[in-house]
């Protein structure tokens, strides 16, 4: 099963959510889901029951940083015909701390 993660805290004074994008991919490395940073969100895979688990660790990663409001979205492709994984990336290709 994949899933995306898309969480936008908001009610904060700075502009930038470094902090809170840096916070929230480190709990969702720390539940232990194979996952992938994205220009618009982070993928991940693994059972509904991990993906949930990675969702809910980000959210409250942004609440404990001191989030006013959150923003949050989760799609989930469950297909049921074969297993889904997401796609390697090559080395070449990633960039930044997430990787």
């Amino acid at each position: 099963m994949i899933g995306e993660i898309s969480i936008t805290p908001v009610g904060s004074d700075a502009t930038s959510m470094r902090g809170y994008v840096d916070e929230a991919v480190q709990a969702i490395r720390e539940s232990g889901v194979v996952f992938r940073v994205t220009e618009m969100g982070t993928n991940v895979e693994g059972s509904l029951d991990d993906i949930l688990r990675a969702f809910r660790a980000a959210h409250d990663a942004c609440v404990s940083r001191g989030a006013g409001r959150i923003l949050a979205s989760l799609r989930i492709d469950d297909r049921l015909d074969q297993p889904e994984r997401l796609e390697p990336v090559p080395v070449e290709a990633s960039a930044g701390p997430w990787h």
